[in-house]
This record gives C-alpha cells, sequence and structure tokens, in this order.
C-alpha cells in the first residue's frame, strides 16, 4: 500500500525535510508503514556513496491505495507485431491491466481498452461501487413435465389405482 515518508538528511546544515510516496506490498497500516520506510531508509544508508550523507525518518503517514502498477512481464519470448515492431507483454499484479513495451524502452504503453485515465493506477479496482440490489425474480408459471408411462410401470400404475378405489 502506499505511504508517504519524510526523512532528512543527517549531514545537511539546513535540515530541509524531503518528501517520498513509496508503494510496499506488506504496508497494510500505520505502524508497517513506519517500518517499511525505516527499511527503505535503513537500506539507502548502508549503501551509501562517497559524498552522500546519512538520512533519518522524520515522520510516516499512511496512505492506503496503491501508487501504480505492479507490472509483471507476461510472455517469455518478445514477441513481434504485423508492422515488425518487437514488444513484450505486461501485466499489473493487482489489477489485471495489460500493457507493452515496445523495444528496449522502459515506457509501457496501456492496451487500449484500458486508455483511461482510469485506468492510471490501481485505485479504480478499489473503487467499484456497490452493485445494485437485484430485484427479486418471479417465478414462470411452469406445468412440470409429466413423462408418458410405458410398459411394466403402466400396468402397476392401473392396479395400484384399481385397489385404492
Amino acid at each position: 500500500m502506499k505511504f508517504k515518508m519524510t526523512f532528512v538528511c543527517k549531514g545537511d546544515k539546513t535540515k530541509q525535510e524531503m518528501d517520498e510516496t513509496c508503494d510496499q506490498a506488506y504496508a497494510v497500516d500505520q505502524e508497517s508503514a513506519e517500518k517499511a520506510a525505516q527499511d527503505v531508509i535503513d537500506r539507502f544508508n548502508n549503501t551509501l556513496r562517497p559524498g552522500e550523507s546519512e538520512r533519518s525518518v522524520v515522520r510516516v503517514k499512511f496512505v492506503g491505495g496503491y501508487a501504480g502498477h505492479d507490472w509483471r512481464k507476461s510472455n517469455l519470448v518478445t514477441k513481434q507485431d504485423s508492422y515488425g515492431g518487437m514488444y513484450d507483454e505486461y501485466t499489473c499484479a493487482r489489477c489485471k491491466v495489460t500493457s507493452r513495451r515496445y523495444g528496449l524502452t522502459r515506457t509501457l504503453v496501456r492496451d487500449a481498452k484500458y486508455k483511461s485515465q482510469k485506468y492510471d493506477s490501481c485505485e479504480w479496482k478499489l473503487k467499484k461501487k456497490d452493485p445494485k440490489p437485484k430485484k427479486p425474480v418471479k417465478p414462470l408459471l411452469v406445468k412440470p413435465i409429466q413423462k408418458k408411462m410405458t410398459g411394466r410401470k403402466k400396468v402397476r400404475r392401473r392396479k395400484q389405482a384399481r385397489e385404492l378405489t
């Protein structure tokens, strides 16, 4: 889920706060969002390059929802369209929106049926409207199908009917 973390650089004299929106699958509430933010900062601090200063978390705000799609490649081998263009197919793991990546670029192009701005993130899947209550269906008045009796069953039924009368 999406959360917004605010952090500062420890070596910065101005102590300017910086914001970043993150999307972690295991951040499902405020507490787990704080842990995820601390993990991100710890990972950054453990891989510092020369000239970079350590960072520390100031605050974390759990936003909920998703920052973007979680794209997964869905084809094993690069495909070729009718115009000779090479592409890979991608599917979002959360909302099943499909897209293509042409060539070696990082840009994904959503398929035609998902071009609307509604599909920019996975939020549309979460905001689905509650289905309208269905009206009760009146049963049709249909006579039950009666099988035509033949042979032994017919004879037995006649005998039973005679015995009852």
